[in-house]
């Protein structure tokens, strides 16, 4: 069975791209995954995953049409055609844009069963990654979490992932995120613990923005290279 994995969350500036990178870099030696840029406007994924390029494992949907407006039914077609590609994994990072226009696609644009049925015709797993920030980012991020559970329902595995940098003495919000996993039924993971602002941080941020992959990181030296190994040891995609 193959598995689709997309990373969502419409509220800007949290953390997602951070996260893909981690997962790229993570999946770095593992041929049979794919990344997908979903995002029209900054193409991030394309741009920090250059060390994929080589190897093309790492493409692009787009979902604008014509007019450059988001049209939410491209998804269905370049998600069939992705399938038959010789991957088992595919990783969809998308745009705040696009992460915006998934609630109303699935509970407007088609049936309420037509999603679980579109992954059983692909035979394929579809697993929604929502990006979780803390702060004055929480509201927004916690309301479009909900609007997802809302919509797949109880279908698909829907995982919070919760950005820990931005959640620091924000232990309130981690309650109230854990209280609401109950009643809604989704799955809480973290990732990216590390300090604002340090050198680690710092020099991370370089190599997200150079692309570098993981002889990049090892050049950075042993202590970035062990935080690292820590971080991508967290991600379990």
């Amino acid at each position: 069975m193959k598995q689709f994995n997309f990373i969502i969350q419409s509220k800007g500036g949290v953390g997602k791209s951070f996260f893909t990178y981690l997962i790229g870099i993570k999946h770095e030696e593992i041929k049979e995954t794919l990344f997908l840029d979903v995002d029209g406007s900054t193409k991030t994924s394309t741009n920090q995953l250059k060390f994929l390029w080589e190897e093309r494992r790492i493409g692009s949907i787009h979902l604008l049409d014509a007019q450059q407006r988001i049209a939410r039914d491209l998804l269905f077609g370049s998600i069939e055609e992705t399938a038959t590609l010789p991957y088992t994994k595919f990783i969809l990072d998308f745009g705040a844009p696009e992460s915006e226009q998934l609630p109303a696609l699935f509970s407007r644009d088609i049936q309420e069963n037509d999603l679980k049925g579109f992954a059983d015709y692909l035979e394929s797993e579809f697993i929604f990654h929502v990006i979780i920030a803390g702060g004055t980012a929480y509201a927004a991020c916690t309301d479009y979490l909900k609007q997802i559970v809302k919509v797949i329902g109880t279908e698909f595995k829907i995982v919070a992932w919760v950005n820990e940098n931005t959640f620091l003495n924000y232990s309130n919000q981690i309650q109230d995120l854990e209280e609401a996993s109950k009643v809604l039924q989704f799955e809480i993971q973290r990732f990216g613990n590390i300090l604002s602002g340090s050198v680690f941080d710092t020099k991370v941020g370089t190599n997200i923005k150079d692309g570098l992959g993981s002889e990049g990181i090892k050049k950075s030296g042993y202590m970035i290279k062990t935080q690292m190994d820590r971080l991508i040891s967290e991600i379990n995609i």
